[in-house]
């Protein structure tokens, strides 16, 4: 009888410790320009207000780290929607594992196991110092080889220059030192942070360890966060700090608008004298909408007359858990193939008997089937 008392406290002290985890909600993350930065939810929500809308639940482990971050639509784990937060949020859900000068980011699908792709990382191995400062960063595939992510990096080595910035360094599986994204032509950055632990500036040194001007003619990045941590501007200038029009989209500055709880509902360009100006697209200014869940549903690209330019739609499941469609369109509603999801016109997205993504099918303005990924 004894044995079986001390069973049953077991197991209420297992099941309490279980309730007991800490979870919080929020509306959104911050954004990155670095995944050197970590993992922050913005526009806090509680428990009610989360489960109406598309939302981040945090979890943490027993000594106050964060140990998954998973995405829900109401109380629906949610598949990867796309996210306009951050470029270092590409699956449904992280689960983060501690050990010794290590810290490992498994990526989740939304039933909350891990992905196995040949794309998208499995997991993202950091580095620690002694002080728990992160100094280098590794992707890798499930079967441990490497992988590049999405912006062409394997590899990211961190130190701090005589300024205290912040000097990252990224390296292509091939060993190539590469760019901090396609359309930011930024080799060796470096990145001044503010006492939230935002960035204000980043700089590029290039190839040579030098302050440098790309092709675009830009050497700095200038960004500003409001109060609720939005990120809601960037300027761009030379080396000698200039104003210039440069970087993609190639422009001096842009402007995002957001609502109440963090939904961005705009985005803006402006020229060196302040003046609206269009991108290298073609692009003035493009406005967003979602549904009543928060999730993103369409979007309208606009030049600086306010004509239509490009139309995107994305089709939703019933209870909008998943994406079904995403659609492309010209201001005249003629499909228009679009190189930001890889120069499809439509793509359909498939999904097994367990909800879970198993794949995306790409279509061309014709509306026939393509490969994006075979050369």
């Amino acid at each position: 009888m004894q044995f079986i008392k001390i069973l049953l406290i077991t197991f209420g002290l297992l099941a309490a410790s279980q309730v007991m985890a800490k979870v919080e909600y929020y509306a959104h993350l911050k954004f990155q320009e670095t995944p050197f930065s970590p993992l922050v939810g913005i526009h806090p929500l509680n428990k009610k207000e989360a489960l109406s809308r598309i939302h981040y639940r945090f979890i943490y482990d027993d000594q106050n780290r964060i140990s998954e971050i998973r995405s829900f639509v109401g109380n629906t784990p949610a598949v990867y929607l796309g996210s306009f937060d951050t470029y270092y949020w590409f699956s449904a859900g992280v689960r983060i594992d501690y050990s010794d000068n290590k810290e490992v980011h498994y990526y989740l699908d939304d039933q909350g196991q891990e992905i196995h792709s040949n794309y998208i990382p499995h997991y993202a191995e950091y580095t620690l110092d002694d002080d728990g400062q992160r100094i280098a960063l590794h992707y890798f595939k499930h079967d441990n080889t490497k992988l590049n992510n999405r912006f062409g990096a394997h590899r990211y080595h961190w130190s701090v220059d005589n300024e205290g910035r912040i000097v990252e360094k990224r390296y292509s599986v091939a060993g190539d030192l590469v760019t901090l994204r396609p359309d930011v032509e930024f080799h060796e950055t470096r990145f001044k942070f503010d006492a939230k632990g935002q960035v204000q500036f980043m700089y590029n040194f290039g190839k040579t360890g030098k302050i440098t001007n790309n092709t675009s003619g830009a050497a700095i990045d200038r960004i500003f966060y409001d109060l609720d941590g939005n990120f809601i501007r960037w300027q761009v200038y030379d080396k000698e700090g200039n104003a210039v029009e440069g970087n993609g989209p190639n422009v001096h500055i842009g402007e995002y608008l957001y609502n109440d709880v963090g939904d961005k509902r705009a985005v803006r360009f402006f020229d060196r004298a302040g003046y609206p100006m269009e991108s290298s697209d073609g692009l003035h200014r493009a406005e967003n909408t979602y549904d009543t869940m928060g999730s993103f549903i369409k979007e309208i690209q606009f030049d600086k007359t306010g004509k239509p330019i490009q139309v995107h739609d994305r089709q939703l499941n019933a209870n909008n858990t998943r994406i079904e469609w995403d659609r492309f369109f010209d201001g005249n509603k003629t499909p228009q193939e679009n190189p930001y999801f890889g120069g499809a016109a439509a793509i359909n997205y498939l999904y097994n008997e367990k909800g879970q993504l198993i794949e995306r099918r790409h279509f061309d303005k014709a509306l026939e089937f393509f490969d994006p990924f075979k050369s």
